[in-house]
């Protein structure tokens, strides 16, 4: 990598060779504020700078850090444009991206990583064993994780996301969870399949629940036009098919009707004389 500027200066010599702890936790603001211009722009030997100036400074291990470069590269490689590649601002993007993310361990949960937690927050919300789940997640790399650790995790993906397993799949979810199980399915892909039946099971809960509301509700209606029209006193209740409301107390009996104008007409009703 070859750093260059329009008045030559020792700090740009510098530049060239290892980048400090403290270069690299400014790096983008660096680049940006300065007037140095990278040519030609080598994204892989920018990242291989980072990432070796990174090891010992981040809690990610190699392989982690390695996957959320190439993630990275990946995504800014996809650009069609030779010359949005080479763009020294695309560029300063591109480090400020690198530096956030290798920044971005957990400086309370140290035994999580990346990976682990993205296994265990697909498990939220699906009855799975604990037990289970710390076995699989202590097989991926990192350090050994307790019931405890797993439990209380768990707990705290929950609460962040607002949803929690519901009781009433407790049953279907373990007996899909032995089934796959005991057909030697894998856990990422068991846990796939949990989110699934749980989203469709939850989903006919709630049609359900609004039928069932839908269906009381009519009974209501019908209840309160049946005591209207027998003369008794209620509540305002509008007929089905009339824009009037209604409401009588003590046998008198008002009424509400909308006017052109948007407003309201109050009214009291008085039975004719015959």
């Amino acid at each position: 990598m070859k750093l260059t500027r329009t008045t030559g200066s020792r700090r740009a010599r510098r530049s060239r060779g290892h980048i400090s702890e403290g270069s690299i936790n400014g790096f983008a603001g660096y680049v940006e504020k300065s007037s140095y211009l990278l040519e030609p722009l080598d994204c892989r030997r920018i990242i291989t700078q980072i990432a070796l100036a990174k090891q010992w400074s981040s809690g990610m291990i190699d392989e982690e850090r390695a996957w959320a470069i190439k993630h990275i590269l990946f995504d800014y490689v996809k650009s069609p444009s030779l010359k949005h590649i080479r763009d020294p601002h695309s560029i300063t993007k591109l480090a400020r991206e690198i530096v956030r993310r290798l920044d971005r361990g957990n400086i309370i949960w140290t035994k999580w990583t990346e990976h682990r937690e993205m296994l265990l927050k697909s498990a939220v919300g699906c009855w799975v064993p604990i037990a289970d789940l710390r076995t699989f997640l202590n097989a991926m790399p990192g350090t050994p994780l307790t019931m405890t650790d797993v439990d209380q995790r768990l707990k705290d993906f929950e609460l962040e996301s607002r949803i929690w397993a519901n009781e009433e799949l407790k049953d279907d979810c373990l007996a899909i969870y032995a089934e796959e199980r005991e057909a030697g399915t894998d856990m990422p892909a068991i846990l796939g399949r949990l989110r699934e039946h749980v989203e469709h099971e939850e989903t006919r809960l709630r049609d359900e629940q609004r039928a069932q509301w839908q269906k009381v509700s009519e009974e209501a209606q019908v209840a309160r036009e049946q005591r209207l029209l027998s003369g008794a006193d209620c509540k305002w209740t509008q007929i089905r098919g009339s824009k009037h409301w209604y409401f009588r107390t003590n046998g008198r009996t008002y009424r509400l009707s909308p006017t052109d104008d948007k407003k309201w007409n109050f009214i009291s009703c008085r039975r004719r004389q015959r």
